[in-house]
């Protein structure tokens, strides 16, 4: 009897190496989902912000098989000039030049729009807050893999704890 007892109170290694592995993984999808979603969070931010008007300059850049579609943008506070830029578009493949001219002709130079800003820190500002679908698409996933993670980890502690 004393021999298991000793067997259960020291955890084999295979299982703490999974442990160790689980964590390593958490800590490198947390990396990777906070560094993806931080114009994410921003949008979300935002939406709760005062906002000015802002006349806005379209850049159109295209590459190979992709292309982008960059609004840069200012706006004045009590006579100070912000500004600003925000991705619009980011595509790859056969019709990513294609979605960006479509893009950029939506906008046109000198347009005004209205800048969402952060009250405390107004150099910090975004043109559009709404959230696209890939952005949901890509929230969800995020907190899927993350509570998934923290579900592995709890249940290989849950494990190591147990003695078994």
């Amino acid at each position: 009897p004393s021999a298991n007892w000793c067997r259960r109170s020291v955890p084999s290694r295979p299982p703490m190496l999974l442990l160790a592995a689980e964590i390593g993984v958490f800590v490198l999808l947390l990396f990777f989902t906070s560094t993806f979603t931080q114009e994410i969070r921003l949008k979300i931010a935002s939406r709760r912000w005062p906002h000015a008007p802002a006349q806005i300059e379209v850049y159109l850049g295209e590459a190979d098989a992709q292309a982008d579609v960059l609004l840069h943008y200012s706006f004045e506070l009590d006579g100070q000039r912000f500004d600003g830029r925000q991705l619009v578009f980011d595509g790859r493949g056969a019709d990513a030049k294609t979605q960006a001219q479509d893009i950029a002709a939506y906008y046109s130079q000198g347009q005004l729009m209205a800048a969402y800003y952060d009250p405390s820190q107004p150099d910090r500002s975004i043109l559009i807050n709404e959230l696209t679908l890939e952005e949901s698409i890509r929230l969800g996933i995020s907190l899927f893999l993350l509570s998934s993670g923290l579900i592995a980890i709890g249940t290989q502690v849950a494990f190591l704890l147990s003695g078994r």
